[in-house]
């Protein structure tokens, strides 16, 4: 067995973001075409240059109680344009629906509510993006049946969107670690995306004999994999092995499932990245400075690397590594769980979230670290306890 060293932690890193590319460009999407997912996830990567972002982050702008963000988010001019290939025409409102989506959850996770989630379905609805699921199927008036494609072309785009910028922002964290040139693996080109599969376009309203709803955690439905018939052709549309992950009692219990091959794949980055590693004193003061610059990304860039290096000069390159690694993740997760509609703490979601970080003081670790660790485990037991 191979030693886990900081260069061999590296490589795993690399294969990682080469593993994304592939999958992006060889395993067919829930609704989106393939153009569109790369798509998302560039844009992904370009939030973080947005400077409209930037000003509306840097001036803590302050929204009255029960204003829409997705709207003031619309209103912002982001740059750049949503990414299209050459050949494609442009369609601008699918286009800055789609900005808007994954600018506010790569940029703006701590805005995001019931309200964004809501504005932000209607939003999908009314920009066309549904337009070919909804002729293919002669379903425009179907009320339950858009719901459930909204649902499932929002969480695509979500853990779309959360996968690339974990990566980027993987990489952006190490910097020249380790003997990185500092450059970012790169996603598919758009002739890489040319022999790409086309959707699913799964109808969930055919497959799930029930649809699950926590109110007091989250707008966002979601099911359980024992929730679709066996029996029915749209189940056969998703390849036995993602159904047997799905069921696994380690997968949260959130709205991820309307994509399923994303949420698999999704749960595999996080996997590469979230290990742990107790630390204490200089160490966590040197870890939580970096897991501050990383969370504050979108703000300024630059500080992560240098922050890095604190980390690295008190704990050498394992820590380092380590802390990327698992900011990273962190990263992944949560932009998935905020974007899902997430209520105001509840008692239950309080007392789960106390104990949490009960057992993060004790492991005297700081939230980047542990916490992507347990954050599968806490949401699913969020979703049962409700």
């Amino acid at each position: 067995m191979v030693p886990m060293t900081p260069e061999v932690r590296i490589q795993g890193l690399q294969q990682m973001a080469a593993d994304f590319s592939a999958y992006l460009k060889t395993v067919p999407g829930t609704i989106l075409s393939p153009n569109l997912r790369l798509g998302v996830t560039i844009c992904a990567r370009d939030a973080l240059k947005c400077s409209s972002c930037h000003r509306a982050l840097k001036d803590v702008v302050c929204l009255r109680p029960g204003s829409s963000f997705h709207a003031y988010c619309s209103e912002m001019g982001h740059g750049p344009e949503f990414p299209v290939a050459p050949e494609s025409d442009r369609n601008k409102k699918i286009e800055a629906c789609l900005v808007n989506i994954v600018h506010a959850v790569v940029c703006h996770q701590n805005r995001l509510d019931e309200i964004w989630y809501n504005d932000a379905i209607v939003d999908l609805r009314e920009s066309g993006i549904l337009d070919v699921y909804a002729k293919e199927f002669n379903c425009t008036d179907d009320v339950d049946e858009m719901n459930l494609a909204s649902s499932a072309v929002f969480i695509e785009i979500v853990i779309l969107a959360a996968a690339s910028h974990g990566i980027y922002s993987t990489f952006l964290g190490l910097g020249k670690l380790g003997g990185l040139d500092g450059n970012i693996p790169p996603l598919p080109s758009w002739d890489e995306m040319r022999g790409a599969p086309g959707p699913s376009n799964i109808r969930f309203s055919l497959l799930l004999n029930r649809v699950r709803q926590y109110d007091s955690i989250a707008n966002a439905p979601y099911f359980h994999s024992w929730d679709a018939d066996k029996l029915c052709p749209e189940y056969a549309k998703v390849e036995k092995d993602i159904w047997k992950q799905l069921a696994s009692p380690q997968m949260p219990n959130i709205c991820g499932n309307f994509s399923p091959r994303d949420n698999v794949g999704h749960e595999d980055v996080m996997k590469e990245n979230a290990t742990s590693e107790d630390c204490n004193g200089d160490r966590e003061r040197a870890l939580l400075d970096f897991g501050s610059a990383m969370a504050n990304l979108a703000v300024d860039v630059q500080k992560a690397p240098s922050a890095l290096e604190e980390v690295k000069k008190i704990g050498g390159m394992e820590l380092a590594v380590e802390a990327v690694c698992v900011a990273g993740a962190f990263e992944m997760m949560t932009k998935v769980v905020d974007a899902s509609g997430r209520k105001a703490q509840s008692k239950q979601l309080l007392k789960v979230m106390q104990g949490l970080m009960f057992m993060l003081k004790h492991r005297v670790t700081i939230g980047i670290i542990g916490a992507s660790v347990m954050a599968p485990y806490v949401v699913n037991k969020l979703a049962r306890w409700a």
